[in-house]
């Protein structure tokens, strides 16, 4: 069950924490970041843990306030010199310090879990001072340091590389479980960062909802419509959008319908045969708008993963996305769509026009997309696994402190 859910330190009180003897459903910690995805990460957590009688937990949002938003702003004046997450880092170490010494004292959980591993300095400080009483740490991630600057567009010439790296090889080594939004990542824990034990580190994809509605290939299809294609992200330079808009000009403005998600798209005066959604409800976009489109694409320069592109999957669309980082988990390639170098711009415009041309194509690779998001990307199944684990963990702890008390 969840105790409570609360930002910051808004609902906590003593009343509010779990006991304090370690019995009954195991006690966990949650701390979130609720910046961008990740908040959505944090919101399907909180999600997995209602409504179970072996789990009492609680929620911590974190939000920053004006002052740590003012401190962490990025000083592009300083270039490499910024240290912009190791000051991110440092400012909640900071801010969370005194709560675990005072309000939120961790002896009160059996885990305590990270969103993202950048929040755990103050966590595994905490643990660390308890000794071998205190409760188990995971951590949740969608890259390491090592990961971004190899596979990434990340600079490894900053001199915070070497601080972070530094940073995560010993709260990796202090971590009972290390949670990775992708395979992507978790192979970088094992092989870059040595935890090896598969015990302490599970990937759990982008598990999203699976619609009862989904694309109905076997409706009369409209007559004389064009195929319609649909992006959905921001920032629009990132995710890829002035290109795809370049690509649909030029090969396919009279033949397929381009349909743009994205609040920050230059759109006001759309070009030929492209539609501009500056924002739809989510409800609207995964129960009417995506089941209506025909191929989803995303030729995203860097991503970690995306949450987008398994919703697509998940109403049976096939999708055309970058080869990069954790995609590979959300698209089976040549299966249920494809996979394209970040640079190599003819690949995109070639898999993007073979769907276009071939309904039969959409039709197969649109199926297979729904059939690998019910068995493989499921929320309810994604994040319950990682909950099981850490239910495991935290048991585990229990027993270790109970033989230790006999010992004594």
């Amino acid at each position: 069950m969840n105790r409570i859910i609360s930002r910051n330190l808004d609902e906590i009180g003593d009343k509010t924490l779990p006991p304090a003897r370690a019995e009954g459903p195991v006690r966990m910690l949650f701390l979130s970041t609720q910046t961008h995805g990740l908040k959505s990460w944090a919101h399907e957590l909180e999600r997995a843990t209602d409504g179970r009688d072996d789990v009492d937990a609680v929620h911590v949002r974190l939000e920053a306030t004006p002052t740590m938003r003012a401190l962490a702003r990025r000083a592009a004046f300083l270039e490499s010199w910024d240290f912009h997450t190791v000051r991110n880092k440092m400012i909640w170490k900071l801010t969370m310090r005194p709560w675990f010494r005072g309000a939120l004292p961790v002896g009160r959980f059996d885990v305590v879990h990270c969103l993202t591993h950048m929040l755990g300095a103050a966590a595994s400080e905490a643990i660390g001072a308890m000794g071998r009483g205190g409760p188990a740490l995971a951590v949740a991630l969608d890259s390491t340091a090592i990961c971004n600057t190899r596979d990434l567009p990340y600079e490894s010439s900053s001199p915070q590389y070497g601080m972070l790296v530094k940073y995560e090889r010993e709260l990796f080594a202090q971590s009972a479980l290390v949670n990775c939004m992708s395979e992507w990542a978790r192979r970088s824990i094992v092989e870059d960062y040595g935890i090896t034990d598969p015990g302490r580190s599970i990937a759990c994809p982008m598990g999203t909802v699976i619609p009862e509605t989904w694309k109905d290939y076997d409706a009369p299809s409209e007559s004389g419509r064009p195929v319609r294609l649909i992006m959905i992200g921001n920032p629009w330079g990132r995710k890829g959008g002035p290109r795809l808009l370049r690509w649909h000009q030029e090969h396919w403005a009279g033949k397929a319908e381009l349909h743009i998600v994205c609040k920050d798209a230059p759109l006001e005066n759309a070009p030929k045969n492209v539609v501009w959604h500056p924002f739809v409800e989510r409800e609207t976009l995964i129960g009417e708008l995506l089941p209506s489109m025909d191929v989803f694409v995303l030729p995203t320069h860097r991503d970690q993963g995306s949450w987008v592109i398994a919703e697509a999957a998940s109403v049976g669309l096939p999708s055309v996305g970058t080869r990069m980082a954790g995609i590979p988990d959300v698209v089976k390639h040549g299966e249920t769509g494809y996979l394209c170098g970040v640079d190599d711009e003819g690949d995109f415009v070639d898999r993007i026009s073979e769907l276009i041309a071939d309904a039969g194509l959409r039709e197969r690779m649109g199926r297979a997309a729904r059939r690998f998001a019910v068995e493989s990307l499921d929320r309810d199944t994604v994040h319950k696994r990682a909950i099981d684990r850490m239910v495991e963990i935290g048991l585990d702890r229990r027993g270790e402190a109970g033989v230790r008390a006999r010992a004594a």
